[in-house]
């Protein structure tokens, strides 16, 4: 971090130094911004080797006119006469041959990143179509950066994905992400990173249908990417959500379990362990795993799968686990009057008639609408409110 903020600081410097010469002041005037611009760009949106093309070639000129040119002038009796038509022919090729190098190693990339930059602002607009029409417009031009641009809709795709049916235009997208994410795959193909974004995109089209061939595919791509780095944990997340789609609970279940001995501090490894685990019927193993995760706070649950665990809890009849999952809701949320409501509900059925009453009222302070309800509440209980 420090070398790249001494290069803007330098830069900076050099270039203002040239604002004093009148000669030298236009380079100062239209490269000052530029290198505050990509500054700033820099700063809030990720970068790519075509940036880095821009940048460094910049670089090179500010270096270029800082140290102008160090060479001596030769001496008038060496002069030698030469052909002014070769001469000329030779400084038209050259100046055609930068043309083209500039126009694809500097001009092209500087596009595919500003349509890729697009893509990521109609994502966030939830511009679907535009979002998707920007990010090909970007991989077409065919840059240096497109294994950036190919990831980057991935995970655009896999964003819009992961809930919720699958509409046919959605469908369409996916399936040119993946063949984009193939050619990923061809040209780096002892890198695993294409490999999970195929696995991930094929469980997304393999999850409505357990005997989908699509899930045989994710797996083939997941586990050649186990192959290629075998102590990546989501790795072991990628074949283990393939057999959840195959409903193949046996090996989810192992998979996960691998992910959490290879790393335990990893604690979403053990949650999905343990959701596993009551899923194939384990209830006590399962909610072990996932009592030590959540007491050692290793992983924060969300709102809705401690929601799901309050709910396994109601069906066992462990009252004071249900009290202990609530607890955790409230503290997770104190301004929410019906996880109050839901504790006080849990106190009353353990006999712990004061808290209950405590959770009731603080409920109708956040909420006037449940204060009717409160009254109720703690009058059934032999309070007065």
């Amino acid at each position: 971090l420090l070398s790249y903020l001494y290069i803007f600081a330098t830069s900076l410097k050099s270039l203002w130094s040239k604002l004093k010469d009148r000669a030298t002041a236009a380079f100062g005037v239209g490269l000052i911004p530029l290198v505050i611009a990509y500054a700033i760009h820099n700063s809030f949106i990720f970068d790519t080797s075509a940036n880095f093309l821009m940048f460094f070639t910049i670089l090179g000129f500010i270096s270029f006119i800082s140290n102008g040119s160090k060479s001596e002038p030769a001496a008038a009796k060496n002069k030698k006469r030469f052909n002014g038509g070769l001469w000329f022919f030779s400084l038209l090729i050259a100046i055609v041959v930068s043309a083209i190098f500039i126009y694809r190693v500097n001009v092209v990339p500087s596009m595919a990143n500003y349509a890729t930059t697009r893509g990521i602002v109609a994502g966030w607009s939830s511009d679907f179509a535009g979002a998707i029409s920007k990010y090909r417009e970007a991989i077409e031009y065919d840059a240096p950066g497109k294994y950036e641009y190919r990831h980057r809709l991935a995970q655009y795709l896999l964003e819009k994905g992961s809930s919720g049916k699958l509409s046919p235009e959605y469908v369409d997208a996916l399936q040119y992400g993946i063949k984009e994410l193939e050619k990923n795959v061809e040209e780096n193909k002892v890198d695993y990173l294409p490999y999970l974004y195929l696995s991930r995109s094929y469980i997304i089209l393999g999850k409505e249908d357990p005997n989908s061939e699509y899930n045989d595919k994710s797996l083939e791509y997941s586990l050649k990417a186990l192959d290629l780095a075998p102590t990546f944990v989501r790795t072991y997340y990628e074949i283990a959500q393939a057999y959840l789609n195959k409903k193949d609970l046996d090996k989810a279940t192992e998979y996960f379990k691998k992910a959490a001995e290879l790393n335990p501090d990893v604690g979403l490894s053990s949650w999905y362990w343990g959701v596993v685990e009551i899923e194939r019927g384990n209830n006590a193993l399962g909610l072990s795993i996932i009592e030590n995760v959540l007491r050692s706070n290793k992983y924060t649950p969300s709102e809705n799968e401690v929601g799901r665990l309050i709910n396994i809890y109601l069906k066992i009849g462990d009252i004071d686990k249900v009290i202990w999952a609530a607890e955790l809701l409230v503290k997770t949320k104190p301004d929410n009057p019906q996880y109050r409501a839901s504790l006080a509900t849990a106190y009353a059925q353990a006999g712990r008639i004061d808290d209950a009453v405590e959770q009731a009222r603080e409920a109708a302070r956040l909420d006037s609408k449940y204060e009717s309800e409160a009254i109720s509440f703690i009058r059934s209980l032999g309070r007065e409110w």
